[in-house]
């Protein structure tokens, strides 16, 4: 089994645990998109342009073959799994829209906050994915919407409040915009396990366009405590319905427009 790290941002494998009895590697094939903002020769951009053009027209042509022949697929629901063949070589999904029985969830629950446990829950949890979407092209948060949230919110001096976030200057923006609050420092390092439990178990979470706030919204509406609020963005609803259902749809504060 090959872990590919290439996407809009480096993953890596992190279920290692679930590996013992299997082979497999971590290919490192992810590339840090390039800054296209320096100035260039004309002559010289527009032959780039054009054999980027050719280049992007092969890989969709070869990318339709290989789907159409099912030699690699790219599943994310049920009915793509079935689709897979003998003959299939590569499987590049996200696996997301399969929705399982209540008792697997709370399994995974139960699991995940007893290897990552959070004995000192904050009073407020904000995952901020910024960094890597801005420029992507795909729907973002922007810093408003969560400003606007963090307005209509009351603390004490003493409440202890948590930034996850890929964007270091997205953090620094968002404490500034409420200073003399008790900001808690996050380690840039921390494992993702940690990320996800100390968001299930705040008071209030703010989500954004992250696979992490899509899941500890989730986990929080399963087992919802009186004081919980959980705040994320319309634009990911159809994606929430898509990877969880509807029946926990109405326990979500929905919240703010693509890149606002």
């Amino acid at each position: 089994m090959i872990f590919h790290s290439s996407g809009i941002t480096e993953r890596l494998c992190e279920v290692q645990n679930l590996l013992r009895d299997v082979k497999w590697i971590q290919l490192h094939d992810y590339k840090q998109a390039k800054d296209s903002t320096h100035n260039h020769d004309l002559r010289s951009s527009s032959r780039r342009e054009s054999t980027l053009r050719l280049t992007i027209s092969f890989k969709s042509i070869a990318k339709l073959f290989l789907q159409h022949t099912r030699l690699i697929l790219y599943p994310n629901g049920v009915h793509d799994l079935q689709r897979i063949k003998p003959w299939t070589l590569g499987l590049r999904g996200h696996y997301s829209h399969i929705q399982f029985n209540n008792s697997v969830y709370e399994r995974l629950l139960k699991k995940l906050l007893s290897t990552f446990p959070d004995p000192n829950p904050s009073r407020l949890a904000i995952h901020y994915r910024h960094g890597d979407l801005k420029n992507s092209g795909k729907p973002w948060v922007g810093m408003k919407s969560i400003e606007r949230i963090l307005s209509q919110l009351h603390f004490a001096p003493s409440d202890k409040l948590r930034i996850f976030s890929d964007s270091a200057d997205s953090t620094v923006d968002l404490v500034g915009s409420r200073p003399g609050l008790n900001w808690e420092p996050v380690e840039v390092s921390m494992h993702i396990g940690t990320i996800l439990s100390a968001c299930i178990g705040s008071e209030i979470f703010v989500g954004t366009t992250s696979k992490i706030s899509l899941w500890a919204s989730f986990f929080r509406s399963t087992k919802p405590v009186n004081y919980q609020e959980t705040w994320l963005p319309t634009i990911i609803k159809e994606e929430y319905r898509r990877c969880f259902g509807t029946d926990t749809l109405d326990s979500i504060k929905w919240y703010g427009e693509s890149g606002s």
